[in-house]
């Protein structure tokens, strides 16, 4: 764990391994997300590190958050810090963004600011990314979190 806070070392410009830049824009291991049978038991703890994603002021930011059968598998709320956010779709089974996507509420979508993504299903939601500064988006249960930041500010990711 670091030392100091994403945010301090950033603005003060003393990363020093408080963060990197690699956290991955899709998951590193694919898998059937809605079934735990047969999977390796490491998979059920998060990894600890600290990533960053800089995103341009006034992006245009989608995220899928994948609902998962590990660890009992449960309906997952999801929390955006300091915006709120459109959810676009949500769907039963793992998502596939060439079928999915098809599907998605453009015209009204819901206006949120948490939601929960249904065990073993998916939720779509966006953002524009026009609030400078660091944002977390985080389980309500759950010390996984990703962390953005936008413009000036730092979106950063821990996993």
């Amino acid at each position: 764990m670091p030392s100091t806070s994403i945010l301090g070392a950033y603005y003060r410009g003393i990363n020093n391994g408080v963060y990197g830049d690699d956290f991955p824009d899709v998951p590193p291991l694919k898998f059937n997300y809605t079934q735990a049978s047969g999977l390796n038991a490491s998979l059920r703890l998060p990894e600890v590190a600290t990533e960053v994603t800089m995103l341009k002021h006034n992006e245009t930011v989608e995220l899928v958050f994948q609902g998962t059968n590990l660890v009992a598998g449960v309906d997952h709320p999801m929390h955006l810090h300091g915006h709120s956010f459109y959810v676009v779709g949500t769907g039963i089974g793992n998502y596939k963004r060439s079928i999915d996507s098809l599907n998605y509420n453009l015209v009204d979508p819901p206006h949120m600011q948490t939601i929960a993504v249904p065990q073993n299903g998916w939720t779509a939601i966006r953002f524009k990314a026009d609030n400078p500064g660091k944002c977390m988006v985080h389980a309500l249960s759950s010390r996984t979190t990703r962390k953005l930041g936008n413009g000036d500010g730092i979106y950063s990711k821990e996993r």
